[in-house]
């Protein structure tokens, strides 16, 4: 009986493709993109939140209530869970993972599974305004509203110091100060009288950080927990954007639609993947 069922499930899902979700919202982003490229490149996929079923992490899965993607997942069950463990130990080429690396093949029809994280816009450089269409946020409160109408009448500059949970990941690296002092005075040099927003996980350092800097700065702490995305949008609303590491930086200011924006990255992404560059090509990087 089991054999039988595992067969029929095997020659249901041939013909089609799994974008596994998961991690925080901004990889999440970064994944449901890559999907997006995959059905414009013409390959049957759909979404699967399995991993959600092994691990919660950060808010867990955000994509429709922070921009409303109502979208069917893979059922999950026990049969579809053996599926993935059976082809990722015995038949690999059916489980494409890539680790921070870019991989031009990942376009090939008939992989079954998309394991992986797919940090690149040259994914899907060829669908951005699919991308873009989808990321439109939901449920900003008239608080937050009002800060993006500051914000868009201001020489604004978000800046965004990741700490907390990045104290404790050896692979990541904190960006040091001598990193966000070079990226502001940048930003000052090309921008008059700029008034730099800041977003943090460990506002207190941050607060401290920033008063030391003989800068215009404000400190944007009202959003946590569920409400940590509108970080992300207010972020896109800045006129130019100074990102820490991150993924969740690295969405607020590419969705900053300022023509004349500026964006400063770190030059320097993750310490063991030395080649791994999710910058973009017109960023400045220190």
């Amino acid at each position: 009986m089991f054999y039988k069922q595992f067969s029929v499930l095997i020659i249901k899902m041939s013909n089609f493709s799994f974008v596994l979700i998961s991690g925080g919202l901004g990889n999440q982003m970064f994944q449901y993109a890559f999907l997006l490229a995959l059905r414009a490149k013409g390959i049957r996929a759909g979404m699967d939140l399995m991993p959600y079923r092994w691990k919660q992490e950060h808010n867990g899965y955000e994509l429709e209530r922070v921009f409303g993607i109502n979208e069917k997942s893979a059922p999950y069950s026990i049969w579809h869970k053996y599926y993935y463990i059976f082809l990722k130990k015995y038949c690999k080429k059916k489980v494409l993972s890539d680790y921070l690396s870019f991989y031009p093949q990942a376009f090939e029809k008939g992989i079954v599974f998309y394991d992986g994280f797919w940090q690149f816009y040259s994914y899907f450089k060829d669908c951005e305004e699919d991308v873009r269409k989808a990321f439109v946020f939901q449920g900003i409160d008239a608080e937050n509203l009002e800060l993006a109408k500051e914000m868009q009448t201001v020489n604004s500059a978000s800046i965004h110091f990741r700490r907390g949970d990045y104290l404790n990941i050896p692979r990541l690296q904190v960006c040091d100060d001598a990193y966000y002092k070079n990226a502001m005075n940048h930003v000052k040099n090309q921008v008059g009288s700029p008034i730099f927003y800041v977003f943090s996980n460990d506002v207190a350092w941050a607060d401290e950080f920033m008063s030391q800097q003989s800068v215009n700065y404000k400190i944007v702490a009202g959003n946590q927990g569920a409400d940590s995305y509108k970080d992300m949008f207010l972020m896109s609303q800045c006129r130019h954007n100074i990102i820490a590491n991150s993924s969740f930086s690295w969405w607020g200011a590419w969705l900053n639609e300022n023509s004349d924006k500026i964006v400063v990255a770190p030059k320097e992404w993750n310490r063991r993947v030395s080649d791994f560059h999710p910058q973009l090509e017109s960023w400045t990087k220190f």
